[in-house]
């Protein structure tokens, strides 16, 4: 299961059956996903999901593992109290995860984790993000950056001054285009140096086919980073408060913290 944000980034991941999507902030979004739960012989927790444990355990699915917490009576709900947490763990979070389903369902999963897969756009999304290019007035073959300077975390957003510094520099020394991308909330300052800007025009498909063709990636630490990393797009994460080892891509990567 994953949240409607985020569902475009592994729903054509080929070994993946199916994707559940769940619809927080819509009536009733966490429990519309229970039909999907019934069922199934197994479901791993990999964060606190109060509103569907118990009916992981109405539906006496045989393996609920997850995190217990303390002085929390659904834990009982859980057949299997995991150890491992990706919030908690100073590793790589997919090494984290290798351990986190090893340890609920008994098997040993290992190997290279840090080869990460995401969706990969179709020829329409390709020809989409052509023109979304051309609108903006770079041809689809053209070499660009990719700056994503805004999250959904404010404490992870970039200054607007020093998302203008930043353009300014690249066009002053290297003279190649910026695209600038996200979501850009009503609250935040409109850049006034991004003649590239496609602020609230992409898709996640379509985020994901201009990170597959960026030459360089500039983002904080957010989704790009991670699309970026599994594409082996070359990515500069910036991080505040999150810890690199945890998120990091481990290829064709630099950070600076």
């Amino acid at each position: 299961m994953t949240i409607d944000k985020t569902v475009d980034v592994i729903n054509r991941i080929p070994y993946i059956d199916d994707v559940v999507c769940i619809k927080r902030g819509r009536f009733l979004g966490r429990y519309r996903v229970l039909p999907n739960l019934f069922g199934q012989d197994a479901v791993v927790f990999t964060d606190w999901q109060p509103h569907i444990l118990p009916f992981a355990w109405l539906f006496r699915i045989k393996v609920r593992a997850g995190v217990p917490r303390k002085g929390k009576a659904l834990t009982k709900c859980l057949t299997h109290s995991l150890v491992n947490n990706v919030a908690k763990s100073t590793c790589y979070a997919a090494e984290t995860n290798a351990k986190i389903f090893s340890e609920a369902l008994g098997i040993s999963i290992d190997g290279d984790m840090s080869d990460c897969d995401v969706s990969i756009p179709g020829d329409d999304t390709k020809k989409e993000v052509d023109k979304l290019m051309n609108d903006i007035g770079i041809p689809p073959h053209a070499p660009f950056i990719l700056l994503t300077p805004f999250t959904g975390f404010e404490r992870r957003n970039w200054p607007v001054k020093e998302v203008i510094k930043f353009l300014d520099l690249v066009k002053k020394k290297y003279n190649i285009p910026v695209i600038i991308t996200g979501k850009l909330s009503d609250e935040q300052e409109v850049l006034p140096n991004s003649p590239h800007s496609l602020f609230n025009q992409t898709s996640i498909l379509q985020l994901i086919e201009l990170i597959r063709r960026a030459k360089c990636v500039v983002t904080p630490d957010s989704g790009p980073m991670h699309i970026a990393g599994a594409l082996g797009t070359f990515v500069i994460p910036l991080f505040s408060k999150d810890l690199p080892s945890r998120w990091a891509p481990r290829k064709n990567v630099r950070q600076y913290i």
